[in-house]
C-alpha cells in the first residue's frame, strides 16, 4: 500500500469490485431470462451495460494493484454476493421486478463510490477520489 491510502480505501476498492462482478452476472443473467416485449427492451440495455461494468471492474482493480492491493478472485473472502435485489427476480416475465433490482444496484454501486470517494479525499489518495468521481457518474447515468 502506498502512504496515501487507507485501510478502508482499499475495503472499499475491493466491496467494489466484488460488486461489479456480481452486477455482470446478474445483468448476464437477466439479459438471458427476460422473455417478455417489454423484457427484451430491458434485456438489450443491460447487454448495453454489461461491458461498462466490466470496464469499471477492471478499473477498479487495476487501482488496488498500484495502491499496493490485489483484486479479490473467485475464492477470496472478500468475494461475497450481496446483490439481493437482484436476485429476488422469480420470473422471467416479471420486467418491474427486474428493473427494481437493477435500480437497486446502480444505487448501491452510486453510494459505495461515494463512500469511496470520500474514504479517499480523507487519505489525500486522490487519484483513487477523481476514479471514484468518474464511475458515479457512469452508475448515475445507469440508474436513469
Amino acid at each position: 500500500m502506498t502512504q496515501d491510502t487507507s485501510d478502508e480505501v482499499i475495503d472499499l476498492l475491493k466491496h467494489a469490485y466484488t460488486a461489479e462482478l456480481e452486477t455482470v452476472i446478474n445483468y448476464t443473467a437477466l439479459s438471458s431470462n427476460l422473455e417478455t416485449f417489454d423484457g427484451r427492451d430491458i434485456a438489450e440495455d443491460l447487454e448495453a451495460d454489461i461491458d461498462e461494468e466490466v470496464n469499471h471492474a477492471k478499473r477498479v482493480g487495476k487501482r488496488l494493484k498500484i495502491l499496493g492491493s490485489e483484486a479479490p478472485t473467485s475464492m477470496s473472502d472478500e468475494f461475497t454476493f450481496k446483490q439481493e435485489a437482484l436476485n429476488e427476480v422469480k420470473s422471467s416475465i416479471d420486467v418491474m421486478e427486474a428493473i427494481d433490482g437493477v435500480l437497486a444496484a446502480e444505487e448501491d454501486a452510486i453510494n459505495t463510490y461515494r463512500s469511496l470517494a470520500k474514504a479517499a479525499n480523507e487519505a489525500e489518495d486522490y487519484g483513487t477520489a477523481n476514479m471514484a468521481m468518474e464511475l458515479i457518474q457512469d452508475e448515475e447515468s445507469h440508474y436513469q
